[in-house]
């Protein structure tokens, strides 16, 4: 079972290109926030320049066609223990996340290394929030998100019935002549469980060496790799702009670097975060999340089914 929720930025985003206007990110929503702060972060280097890199901040007026769907983060916190007196253990099970959350219950990085073994422009092309830290004394890179490529088919429509939260009789939809020219509703509708939906069905694929990763990333920030469970899956809107410099690790510079080398993602939000639980320290083969990116609503508004 996964919960799946839609934020409110997401539907801010879409309604503000929709009206051609530029979007402007409300302080306190974004996920490159999140990485800079010391209560999320406790790993930040005393040296606030070391390693850093240099790229413009989000323009609103320039970026708002260039905020894209297209990153994916991972988390350890989006599940809880229950107990029942059939089980023999507490069994893990997802926990709601609020719509209008900003930030994840505890983001997992991707990938960490050394400082002074730094990725290479073909390696980190598809990783991004590239954010220093500082444990035990050494410097490393650690990548907190990645892009993804959704694949080019065309959204997936569908009406369901939903009763308790458990979705029923989920069928393809397409529109007729009925929908072009409706007439109105008959019965009553308080209690009509019918919803409709439309979303981008997306596999996101996790290979061994991209587990071996993230495993080695949660033995370095927490010392123990049974902290590698990924129970938060967010899909993210921002824009990418490409690095123009960076600082050493000495806190040194910065020093340019060429144009279009490197890229970086400003003003990430989350768009839709995924609770569900999949534990992957011990996992040698790696594994595929179907994810379904968009959302679903009533058919009838004003009906208080479930």
């Amino acid at each position: 079972m996964s919960i799946i929720t839609q934020t409110i930025y997401s539907r801010a985003l879409a309604m503000q290109r929709k009206l051609g206007k530029p979007y402007t990110p409300l302080p306190f929503s974004t996920i490159n926030e999140v990485l800079a702060n010391s209560r999320a972060n406790r790993w930040l280097p005393s040296n606030g320049n070391a390693g850093k890199e240099v790229y413009e901040a989000y323009d609103a007026a320039k970026d708002t066609n260039n905020m894209l769907m297209k990153y994916l983060m991972i988390g350890n916190n989006g599940h809880t223990t229950v107990f029942g007196e059939n089980l023999h253990a507490g069994m893990p099970a997802p926990i709601d996340w609020a719509a209008n959350n900003g930030g994840m219950y505890s983001a997992l990085p991707l990938k960490i290394v050394s400082m002074d073994t730094p990725l290479s422009p073909s390696e980190r092309a598809s990783l991004r929030l590239r954010i220093p830290l500082e444990i035990d004394g050494n410097l490393y890179e650690s990548y907190w998100a990645r892009v993804v490529d959704f694949p080019n088919t065309e959204p997936e429509y569908r009406i369901y019935r939903k009763e308790k939260n458990t979705v029923t009789d989920s069928a393809l939809w397409t529109p007729t002549i009925d929908n072009l020219l409706p007439e109105h509703p008959q019965g009553d509708l308080t209690n009509d469980k019918t919803h409709v939906s439309v979303t981008q069905p997306y596999n996101a694929m996790f290979s061994t060496s991209m587990i071996d990763d993230i495993v080695e990333a949660c033995v370095l920030l927490f010392g123990r790799p049974e902290a590698a469970v990924i129970s938060e899956v967010a899909i993210c809107h921002g824009a990418d702009k490409p690095v123009t410099a960076q600082y050493s690790a000495s806190g040194a510079g910065p020093s340019a670097i060429q144009s279009g080398l490197l890229f970086e993602t400003v003003a990430m939000q989350i768009d839709t975060h995924i609770s569900m639980v999949q534990p992957i320290s011990n996992n040698h083969t790696g594994f595929g999340v179907d994810l379904q990116v968009g959302g679903g609503t009533p058919l009838y508004p004003t009906s208080k089914g479930s």
